[in-house]
């Protein structure tokens, strides 16, 4: 896509995860690409989170409310964090670009309307644990260093 003479941009979209990641939503990685006539270029990477196509997964994960919970730790558990570590930024947890609601009424909306939109943590270098090994004690044990205020581990 080309506007004007200056800037081209490119849209790439994947599937976020592969079967057996246990994600309970569809997911997406959406990377633009921006080229500007002086052959600079920006790349933006974002994960997305929608609810299921699935219509029964697309019930359970809106019955169970895990999405508005996991909106709600983005917008105020790791919003707090942030306040109370203002000197120290917390380096592992993704930024939050947009979210939005749609409830499901029957015969009106099915609540595919609902995203979370993320950075992409793959493009600063986070994996997924291997499904088979899960985490070792290691990773485990790091992992919650990074989060002293809510655990005993130190």
């Amino acid at each position: 896509m080309t506007f004007g003479s200056t800037v081209k941009m490119h849209v790439k979209v994947e599937s976020g995860s592969t079967l057996g990641d246990n994600f309970k939503r569809d997911t997406f990685i959406v990377t633009v690409r921006l080229m500007q006539r002086d052959t600079r270029a920006k790349t933006l990477s974002t994960f997305i989170k929608v609810l299921p196509s699935n219509f029964l997964f697309r019930e359970f994960v809106n019955e169970s409310r895990v999405h508005k919970r996991e909106i709600n730790m983005y917008h105020n558990f790791f919003r707090l964090l942030r306040e109370i570590h203002e000197d120290h930024p917390i380096p592992d947890v993704p930024d939050l670009y947009y979210t939005h609601i749609e409830d499901i009424v029957p015969g009106e909306t099915d609540g595919l309307g609902t995203c979370t939109l993320l950075e992409n943590p793959k493009a600063e270098g986070y994996l997924m644990a291997d499904k088979l090994e899960g985490a070792d004690y290691r990773h485990c044990h790091v992992a919650l260093l990074h989060w002293p205020i809510i655990t005993p581990l130190r």
